[in-house]
């Protein structure tokens, strides 16, 4: 039984990555990040639902089996371009990248990128997070009015 509840997991995890709406505008430095290892981000407003805005924050989420750790990671703005770099804690099963406009204009725009192993597999932790989440989405999901209430502008304090 435990292994048909796994391999249940496993595929809704896989059919919820694959679901999920490409977004151009944002790219990463490798397509499988690892946890301790530094990964770069890049941005471009310019290519994004956010194009006529001029005040994005960017919101890191690292979340584990164990809970949630929000923060504003360190980034340049150049033009229309956001540049950074984050690095996954070892605990990390998935990091939710949430993209959003200062003036609330437009809703949060969240990209869900799982922590892999050396195997370029997500980490088994993953589908511990991911159960979580599906089974109380409002609990374990981002939701930037709420997990960000007393957060600076972006650029004015960064960093974990």
């Amino acid at each position: 039984m435990k292994k048909i509840t796994a391999l249940g997991l496993l595929l809704t995890g896989m059919l919820y990555l694959h679901a999920q709406e490409k977004f151009p505008a944002l790219q990463f430095s490798s397509a499988y990040p690892q946890a301790l290892r530094p990964l770069s981000f890049s941005f471009n407003r310019s290519r994004s639902p956010f194009k006529s805005e001029k005040n994005i924050r960017i919101y890191i989420s690292e979340v584990s089996p164990g809970g949630v750790n929000t923060y504003i990671p360190f980034y340049t703005v150049s033009k229309a371009v956001y540049r950074g770099n984050i690095t996954p804690a070892l605990s990390t099963a998935l990091v939710l990248i949430c993209i959003k406009s200062a003036e609330n204009k437009l809703p949060c725009k969240v990209y869900f990128l799982p922590v892999y192993g050396k195997n370029r597999k997500p980490v088994k932790e993953y589908y511990e997070v991911m159960e979580k989440i599906l089974a109380d989405p409002e609990e374990f999901l981002f939701d930037p009015d709420r997990d960000l209430k007393g957060f600076p502008f972006a650029n004015e304090k960064m960093g974990k």
